[in-house]
């Protein structure tokens, strides 16, 4: 069984034709936050497809940074390749036009295409995605490579039936693509697109470009049991990709499946690490990641997450 594959069955049959939607794989459009990093003006980029918050080595250098000691560790990339990072540094961090500051521990990949990423433990714990999402996620015209910024270990699977395979799909909004693995794709005898034209270069987050091997056109998918939510999508397929499916940014934020699916999500095992993304806030509140990481339950075909976020005072 593979990680993506929760159970083979077939799905409910369904009253409501699917959508046909080819749209959410681009690189036109991004999206940011808007803050400042130890006070210096920064557009982060929002990945929960992160399980860790990362800074460039060029920004870390700007700030005058340095690793704290024995903190090197490897990294592995969508592609399943790893890269090593000269380790961790802390760094504060304050939303645009918010009063709080946030004390965050960041590893550090050199030549990362992103100056500042916050990663999935912190974006969920500031409810970024769900109550504070108008003010604070900006959509952005800005043409570039397609990029594919997952990182490490993934953190928020979303539950839904790809063709007729209830599935985990990694919700990951540090993709530009709608993506799936060579291996899964193939397991599955779907039929894959090679010409030249779907064979593109992807960006990852340490700058190096791995090519797709072609695309599987309109695959039918499907959040949870919600017909209003079924759509045939295409998604771009890669070798080696360290999961079986992801959904993009533009899908994810143009269906707002954070807060209107938001009980169709589980969430993967504890990141082995626990100072993978340590969060604290300023004013002497420490907030518990490993909460984060709780219990899940398995209600038949599908999967609640309990979603608790413990604070503590020191």
């Amino acid at each position: 069984m593979t990680r993506a594959e929760v159970v083979l069955h077939q799905p409910k049959a369904s009253t409501t034709p699917s959508v046909k939607s080819n749209t959410f794989s681009s690189g036109r459009i991004d999206y940011v936050v808007a803050g400042t990093v130890n006070d210096v003006p920064t557009s982060a980029t929002p990945d929960n497809g992160s399980d860790t918050c990362i800074l460039s080595s060029s920004f870390a250098a700007k700030l005058r940074l340095t690793p704290i000691p024995g903190t090197d560790k490897t990294i592995t990339l969508a592609n399943s390749r790893r890269v090593m990072s000269p380790g961790m540094v802390r760094v504060r961090w304050t939303f645009a036009d918010e009063n709080q500051s946030h004390e965050l521990f960041c590893w550090i990949i050199p030549d990362c295409f992103s100056d500042f990423i916050l990663g999935s433990q912190f974006l969920q714990a500031t409810q970024t995605f769900t109550s504070f999402f108008k003010s604070r996620i900006k959509k952005i015209f800005d043409p570039r490579p397609l990029r594919l910024g997952l990182i490490g270990e993934g953190k928020q699977y979303l539950s839904g039936y790809l063709a007729p395979w209830l599935t985990a799909a990694l919700a990951d909004t540090g993709s530009d693509i709608m993506a799936i693995s060579l291996e899964y794709a193939k397991s599955r005898s779907m039929r894959i697109n090679s010409a030249p034209e779907v064979r593109v270069p992807i960006e990852l987050p340490d700058g190096k470009v791995v090519w797709t091997m072609g695309m599987v056109h309109d695959i039918p998918w499907a959040i949870g049991d919600q017909d209003d939510a079924k759509m045939e999508c295409d998604f771009y397929v890669i070798e080696n990709l360290t999961e079986d499916v992801i959904l993009s940014k533009h899908y994810l934020f143009s269906l707002e499946v954070f807060s209107r699916y938001s009980h169709w999500f589980l969430k993967s095992d504890q990141a082995d690490d626990p100072s993978f993304c340590g969060i604290r806030l300023i004013d002497d509140i420490v907030w518990d990641p490993e909460a984060l990481e709780r219990d899940f339950l398995k209600d038949g075909e599908s999967f609640v997450v309990g979603k608790t976020f413990q604070g503590k005072h020191p």
